[in-house]
């Protein structure tokens, strides 16, 4: 019997695939992982998409319109002192998905420079708001109201069918319905309550980054305003419902000696009719305080998409170190947004500006001192390299002969003995960050051609 002969070649095909599968594989998955972070945002690999997250414009994250943006410089002794202040009115008709409310002011050319003098103070004029901004409110109230009309309907016909043929009948004296009426109509109509809230006035931090933006965020503030605000104006319609019902007196005209008629009075009307509305009002709105009071309506998810910016006004100062290095003027930039996430291309796209005049002495001249010293030496290393080849062309020529001619003519190329040799020298990135950046480029690059060559030969595979 015949021994199998053994097909290395086969055998090493296959440990080759294998390993490329391999190779391939963590390629891809290095690729997959690192490539956002690394590449550049319009990189393309053959064969594969990346898709990272882009920045919010300006546009769609845009809260303040008419915007107006001043700056105020003051010369003190250790420091500047730079007032900023902005104006604005809410965009008209837009629906908030966030509940982010920023102000940022942008000055690249201070960057690192300032520092925090104080909080801002912030006025925001709020807009009105209408019930239906409140569905959450507005389905509790309805449950308050109509407890109150039924109280009120109760008490109009159900006496009137209760006293007609008894002794009470034109004895009997119902006072505090136009009272009651009044608080009633008045939890029907919030709105006009709500369309006269105050303003808001706060003190806010100011962050300073080290990219030059100065930032207010509002956001907390006039969030707690508002729902304060709202709860407070049903509270109070609510308090006034229930006095008028608690003065409701339902009394005799006319003395009762006997003691009959205050009986039949407490018996038909008062524990039958008035007391059971009563309690159901007054239940009800208890209920409701207590659901405002814990938050169980839920007032805070209503208010944040509602567009209630109406003028607003942020003034801050800053201190700014001496000397700034700004020998003339400097652009502060500035808008409102609903986003926490400043980033370059928001600030790019900020077009509402002032402009502040330092004015601190210019260095030119002693820059171009500095400028005319180094021409002077590199004159003189000039005149000193230009001695040196002199003295080394004679001694080439005394000592060997002719085997060519040396030269440097100051662009890195060097010519010896007849033969080029050029030196090339790369500009190193600037930042280490630049260099990571750079590096882990071309390794993503070299990873992608390991990728493409193994998808290639298993194509060229399968077509044979």
């Amino acid at each position: 019997m015949k021994k199998k002969k053994f097909d290395y070649k086969k055998r090493m095909n296959a440990k080759r695939n294998t390993y490329i599968k391999r190779t391939a594989a963590i390629a891809t998955t290095a690729l997959l992982v690192a490539a956002p972070a690394v590449l550049p945002n319009n990189f393309q690999i053959p064969g594969m998409a990346i898709n990272a997250a882009q920045a919010a414009s300006l546009a769609d994250v845009k809260l303040l319109s008419d915007v107006t943006i001043s700056a105020n410089l003051m010369d003190q002794e250790d420091a500047y002192k730079l007032g900023l202040s902005m104006t604005g009115t809410g965009v008209a008709d837009v629906e908030l998905l966030s509940p982010e409310r920023v102000v940022v002011f942008y000055a690249p050319e201070l960057a690192g420079k300032m520092s925090a003098d104080g909080q801002a103070n912030v006025r925001v004029e709020i807009l009105p708001i209408t019930m239906d901004d409140l569905p959450a409110l507005s389905n509790t109230i309805s449950g308050l109201t109509g407890a109150a009309t039924n109280l009120v309907t109760g008490l109009t016909t159900e006496l009137d069918r209760v006293i007609n043929g008894t002794l009470l009948s034109g004895v009997v004296q119902v006072n505090g319905l136009t009272e009651l009426n009044t608080a009633i109509n008045n939890l029907n109509n919030l709105d006009a309550a709500l369309a006269d809230l105050l303003a808001y006035e706060d003190q806010v931090d100011v962050t300073i980054n080290p990219d030059g933006t100065v930032v207010v965020k509002f956001s907390d503030g006039l969030g707690n305003h508002l729902e304060t605000a709202v709860k407070d104006v049903v509270q109070s319609a609510i308090t006034d419902l229930l006095n008028a019902v608690d003065g409701l007196d339902i009394r005799l005209l006319s003395a009762d000696p006997t003691g009959i008629l205050s009986g039949l009075l407490n018996s038909l009307i008062i524990d039958p009719i008035v007391n059971p509305l009563k309690s159901a009002v007054t239940t009800t709105a208890n209920e409701i305080t207590t659901a405002l009071t814990n938050g169980t309506v839920d007032l805070a998810n209503d208010l944040v998409s509602v567009q209630v910016i109406g003028k607003t006004t942020v003034d801050l100062s800053v201190l700014v170190e001496k000397p700034a290095g700004i020998p003339s003027e400097t652009t502060i930039s500035g808008a409102g947004v609903s986003t926490s996430v400043i980033d370059a291309e928001l600030l790019s796209d900020m077009t509402d500006s002032t402009t502040v005049a330092f004015n601190e002495p210019d260095d030119g001249d002693g820059d171009a001192d500095a400028d005319a010293d180094a021409d002077a030496d590199a004159d003189a290393d000039a005149d000193a390299d230009s001695d040196s080849d002199s003295d080394s062309d004679s001694d080439s020529d005394s000592g060997t002969g002719s085997n060519g001619s040396g030269s440097n003519n100051g662009s890195g190329n060097n010519i010896n003995n007849g033969k080029s040799t050029t030196n090339v020298g790369t500009k190193l990135p600037n930042t280490s960050t630049s260099m990571y950046n750079s590096a882990m480029a071309g390794v993503m690059t070299l990873l992608a051609g390991v990728a493409t060559m193994f998808a290639r030969r298993k194509k060229e595979k399968i077509e044979q």
